[in-house]
């Protein structure tokens, strides 16, 4: 039976309820557990959104590069953009990369505005405060980043501008 107010627990079908809920893309998770004699305990894990994946329209997609939905002008987040990758259907492990760019740029505190996926040049970071492209290609990020890092604070020091950073490269 539906989850409604007077419903006897006994007639609680959990597993049809949370297979429903979990119809909502907004939904990670759902547990419903019978609270004896008269109740119900229903906790409902949500998806948050970490970045939009711009394609016919923007979507947003989750930590784990999976699509939640399409977003909507009522409810923005400030949250990177993630450009030409392979709409309609994107690859979420393509996502997934980006999004742990993402991650390890802003946890040393470099806000990242959009990601960039071409075959040409592979991943192309923004940072919201600074206006050239960093260039990583599609492998060694971490050794790119620490190189990133020398580069960035040297630049900061002598107060350098550059037009884009190319760190596809070892011997650029």
């Amino acid at each position: 039976g539906d989850l409604r107010e007077g419903s006897n627990l006994m007639d609680l079908n959990v597993k049809d309820i949370s297979r429903r809920m979990l119809k909502n893309q907004w939904i990670e998770t759902v547990r419903i557990d019978r609270i004896w004699p008269n109740s119900v305990s229903v906790h409902v894990t949500r998806r948050h959104p970490a970045a939009l994946i711009q394609c016919d329209q923007f979507l947003y997609v989750d930590a784990r590069g999976k699509i939640i939905a399409p977003s909507n002008d009522k409810q923005m987040y400030n949250i990177p953009v993630f450009t030409s990758f392979n709409c309609p259907r994107p690859d979420e492990g393509s996502l997934s990369k980006a999004l742990g760019l993402v991650n390890m740029f802003e946890k040393k505190k470099y806000k990242i505005s959009e990601v960039n996926f071409s075959k040409d040049f592979g991943y192309t970071l923004y940072m919201a405060d600074e206006p050239f492209p960093i260039i990583l290609g599609e492998s060694e990020f971490e050794t790119k980043f620490q190189r990133f890092e020398k580069i960035y604070h040297y630049l900061k020091e002598n107060k350098l501008v550059c037009a884009s950073l190319d760190l596809n490269y070892s011997k650029k």
